[in-house]
Protein backbone atom coordinates (compact mmCIF):
# COMPACT_ATOMS: atom_id res chain seq x y z
CA UNK A 1 0.00 0.00 0.00
CA UNK A 2 1.71 2.89 -1.00
CA UNK A 3 1.16 6.18 1.71
CA UNK A 4 1.56 9.00 -0.72
CA UNK A 5 2.11 9.39 -4.54
CA UNK A 6 5.58 10.15 -6.01
CA UNK A 7 4.14 12.86 -7.58
CA UNK A 8 2.20 14.49 -4.76
CA UNK A 9 5.61 13.90 -2.31
CA UNK A 10 7.68 15.70 -5.07
CA UNK A 11 4.66 18.77 -4.86
CA UNK A 12 5.13 18.36 -1.48
CA UNK A 13 8.68 18.86 -1.20
CA UNK A 14 9.06 21.63 -3.91
CA UNK A 15 6.37 23.81 -2.02
CA UNK A 16 8.17 23.74 0.93
CA UNK A 17 11.24 24.20 -0.69
CA UNK A 18 10.08 27.44 -2.29
CA UNK A 19 8.72 28.34 1.08
CA UNK A 20 11.47 28.06 2.90
CA UNK A 21 13.74 30.08 0.09
CA UNK A 22 11.22 32.98 0.13
CA UNK A 23 11.41 33.38 3.66
CA UNK A 24 15.23 33.24 3.75
CA UNK A 25 15.40 36.35 1.40
CA UNK A 26 13.38 38.29 3.73
CA UNK A 27 16.20 40.72 6.14
CA UNK A 28 15.87 39.83 9.73
CA UNK A 29 13.80 42.53 10.93
CA UNK A 30 10.90 41.95 8.48
CA UNK A 31 7.31 41.45 9.69
CA UNK A 32 7.52 37.56 8.64
CA UNK A 33 10.59 36.62 11.47
CA UNK A 34 7.69 37.13 13.79
CA UNK A 35 5.63 34.31 15.54
CA UNK A 36 2.70 35.46 13.76
CA UNK A 37 2.91 35.42 10.33
CA UNK A 38 5.19 31.77 10.88
CA UNK A 39 2.09 30.24 12.80
CA UNK A 40 -0.15 31.67 9.73
CA UNK A 41 2.56 29.73 7.33
CA UNK A 42 2.47 26.50 9.71
CA UNK A 43 -1.11 26.37 9.25
CA UNK A 44 -1.36 26.85 5.34
CA UNK A 45 2.13 24.11 5.10
CA UNK A 46 -0.52 21.99 7.61
CA UNK A 47 -3.55 22.24 5.54
CA UNK A 48 -1.11 21.71 2.21
CA UNK A 49 0.46 18.56 3.94
CA UNK A 50 -2.73 16.82 5.16
CA UNK A 51 -4.37 17.25 1.67
CA UNK A 52 -1.11 16.12 -0.37
CA UNK A 53 -1.44 13.06 1.70
CA UNK A 54 -5.50 12.70 1.39
CA UNK A 55 -5.92 13.76 5.36
CA UNK A 56 -8.43 16.14 6.51
CA UNK A 57 -6.95 19.44 6.11
CA UNK A 58 -8.43 21.25 9.26
CA UNK A 59 -6.57 18.50 10.98
CA UNK A 60 -3.78 18.58 9.36
CA UNK A 61 -3.79 22.57 9.53
CA UNK A 62 -4.48 22.54 13.56
CA UNK A 63 -2.08 19.74 14.20
CA UNK A 64 0.97 21.86 12.46
CA UNK A 65 0.40 24.67 13.91
CA UNK A 66 -0.32 24.11 17.23
CA UNK A 67 2.85 21.25 17.51
CA UNK A 68 4.61 23.98 15.23
CA UNK A 69 3.72 27.14 17.56
CA UNK A 70 4.70 24.66 21.07
CA UNK A 71 8.31 24.02 19.26
CA UNK A 72 8.84 27.73 18.81
CA UNK A 73 7.51 28.89 22.22
CA UNK A 74 9.87 25.84 23.89
CA UNK A 75 12.49 27.62 21.62
CA UNK A 76 11.71 30.79 22.82
CA UNK A 77 12.10 29.74 26.39
CA UNK A 78 15.74 27.80 25.45
CA UNK A 79 17.09 30.67 24.61
CA UNK A 80 15.47 33.11 27.31
CA UNK A 81 16.91 30.80 29.84
CA UNK A 82 20.62 31.26 28.27
CA UNK A 83 20.59 34.84 27.53
CA UNK A 84 20.69 34.31 23.37
CA UNK A 85 17.28 35.83 22.74
CA UNK A 86 17.54 39.92 21.79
Amino acid sequence: MEIMSAAAGQRLFDTARLVNSHYRSLPDESPANHPRPMCSLLTILGGLAAHAGGAKVMTGAIRVTFWGALAMAITAGVGWLFGTVA
